[in-house]
């Protein structure tokens, strides 16, 4: 990677994590850099393990599993479900886990999100029970001064009740607390309000 390309980072949090033999999902709201954590911590030897959905372009979705393979890792495809996802992270992978994107009303949720409220996945505190892992907030974003990727990695999130509205407010609250500082670093392309409470698109002839 050249010079001016290098990520500003630390992984803190991530060392004391494993030093104490405890497992970690890392969980990264949709920024325009999203991939490039995952494949910083996997050149460095901390392979991830992720979901994704896939293209339908065969091709297009070769060439993105081939770039966030290529350190090492196991990206599996969403449609799987969650059980392949929780199995890498007790063998030791970091998992990497998206929290915001709209999965529609059956999967979801309603609970705050900046001015308004979103369709939201649910289960993040059980999600990090049964996978016996500590919820770390991480986000990535680029520095057009610096022209360097910056990796934010806070503290464990700690206050996780089990109650799937309370979980989910507080996911929400991660993401708000990254963006609010840089909305210009967010992928607003996403259609992240598309499931709205009475039934209507916001994006209809958009």
């Amino acid at each position: 990677m050249a010079e001016k390309e290098r990520q500003d980072y630390s992984l803190e949090h991530l060392k004391e994590l494993q030093a104490n033999g405890q497992s970690a999902i890392l969980l990264v709201p949709h920024s325009w850099c999203i991939d490039v954590p995952a494949i910083l911590l996997a050149s460095t030897g901390l392979p991830v393990s992720a979901m994704a959905n896939s293209q339908k372009n065969p091709l297009t979705d070769w060439l993105m599993h081939k770039q966030r393979v290529q350190y090492g890792g196991r990206v599996y495809d969403r449609s799987g479900g969650i059980k392949p996802f929780i199995k890498s992270v007790k063998d030791g992978y970091l998992g990497y886990y998206l929290p915001d994107q709209d999965h529609g009303p059956e999967q979801s949720v309603f609970v705050d999100f900046f001015a308004t409220e979103k369709a939201t996945l649910p289960g993040l505190g059980k999600l990090a029970k049964v996978s016996r892992a500590k919820i770390v907030p991480t986000f990535a974003s680029y520095n057009i001064e610096t022209g360097k990727y910056e990796i934010e990695i806070k503290e464990p999130i700690d206050d996780l009740s089990g109650d799937e509205h309370i979980d989910a407010r507080v996911m929400n609250k991660v993401v708000e607390d990254f963006v609010n500082p840089k909305p210009e670093q967010y992928m607003w392309i996403l259609k992240l309000l598309k499931t709205r409470r009475d039934g209507n698109d916001p994006y209809v002839g958009y």
